[in-house]
């Protein structure tokens, strides 16, 4: 017999199962980038690689350039981009775990 807790709504449809995954923030960030400037976030623990990570960002800026590396997320102003970039963007980012 399986162990668990699952969770059903009023017409007895499972809502929440044993092998369902939950959501939890783990950081949020805001601020402004500035010029060629950038920003290197740490988060403790932080891995790309092992799926359990995820990241958005609120504004959606297309100028908005994230990298995300093991530890590290860094954000900057994309001057690659084929428009002339804006001399600020402003930025705000959830950091998750599944």
């Amino acid at each position: 017999m399986a162990y668990g807790l699952k969770i059903f709504d009023a017409s007895s449809n499972v809502r929440l199962d044993t092998t369902d995954r939950l959501n939890r923030y783990v950081a949020f960030y805001t601020g402004t980038i500035t010029g060629t400037n950038s920003v290197a976030l740490t988060i403790s623990g932080y891995d790309i690689t092992d799926g359990t990570w995820g990241i958005a960002e609120g504004h959606d800026n297309p100028h908005l350039l994230i990298i995300s590396t093991s530890n590290t997320i860094t954000l900057s102003i994309d001057q690659t981009a084929n428009t002339v970039p804006p001399s600020s963007a402003d930025y705000s980012l959830y950091v998750f775990r599944l």
